[in-house]
């Protein structure tokens, strides 16, 4: 109570569906990123730009969740 008496705004806490969710979306972000690499690696281009595209779209759902 002092927090807020002193002026700061309190955060709501996660919801407990959120933390899993963001946590998920990270791993898929994680394997996404490594498979971009090895693509990338291999010289198979085009597979890069479509796992680029859906990282980040990935990062855009966790930045919303977030």
């Amino acid at each position: 109570m002092r927090i807020v008496a002193l002026g700061s705004i309190p955060r709501a806490r996660p919801r407990r569906i959120e933390e899993k969710a963001v946590y998920q979306l990270g791993k898929i972000g994680n394997n996404l990123n490594q498979l971009a690499k090895v693509a990338n690696a291999t010289g198979q281009i085009r597979q890069v730009q479509s796992l680029e595209q859906a990282l980040k779209e990935l990062l855009n759902a966790v930045r919303v969740l977030a």
